[in-house]
């Protein structure tokens, strides 16, 4: 099955919802980072 291509172009996030998403969800980043094999100190500076 081939992607389909994207109707409209990827609106670009601003760095305070990037924050506030990050912080809402930091314990499953950190548990995928883990997960694909980042150290703990890299996973954890994110």
């Amino acid at each position: 099955m081939k992607p389909q291509k994207a109707t409209q172009p990827a609106k670009s996030m601003k760095k305070e919802k990037l924050a506030e998403l990050i912080e809402a969800h930091q314990a499953e980043l950190f548990r995928y980072l883990r997960f694909i094999g980042a150290n703990h100190m890299i996973a954890e500076s994110g």
